[in-house]
């Protein structure tokens, strides 16, 4: 009794796992596509926020030099030094992380398919 009742349950789940199996392999190509999106829009979002802060920290930081310049006394002088600091700091950051955001674009636009052995390489701790 309990052998048919073993062998009822092993084919159940032979069955359910022929049926998750069908489905992934329906589902696969969609899933890859999608990934494969999203990472081309994360990627160049990143890219235009890097951009946008350079553009910004640049900008605000010849107006305060400009602003340093023209100061007459050390009052001026000390919040545009801090603020121009900051601005600095903030161009620099952004400059850096200028070309890592474009290689991950290009690496999905150009060459998908080595972003998913990327990808999963880095899923099963292989990289």
């Amino acid at each position: 009794m309990k052998s048919n009742e073993a062998e009822r349950l092993l084919k159940i789940i032979a069955d359910n796992l022929e049926q998750g199996k069908e489905f992934v392999v329906e589902q696969a190509p969609d899933v890859l596509q999608q990934l494969i999106l999203w990472q081309k829009v994360e990627s160049l979002l990143a890219l235009c926020f890097c951009a946008c802060l350079f553009l910004i920290g640049t900008l605000v930081f010849y107006k305060n030099i400009k602003i340093i310049n023209k100061a007459k006394t050390i009052d001026d002088v000390a919040s545009s030094v801090i603020i121009v600091t900051l601005s600095g700091v903030v161009s620099i950051f952004s400059f850096v992380f200028i070309p890592v955001t474009i290689q991950a674009y290009l690496v999905v636009w150009i060459a998908p398919k080595v972003f998913i052995i990327e990808y999963l390489a880095g899923l099963t701790g292989g990289g």
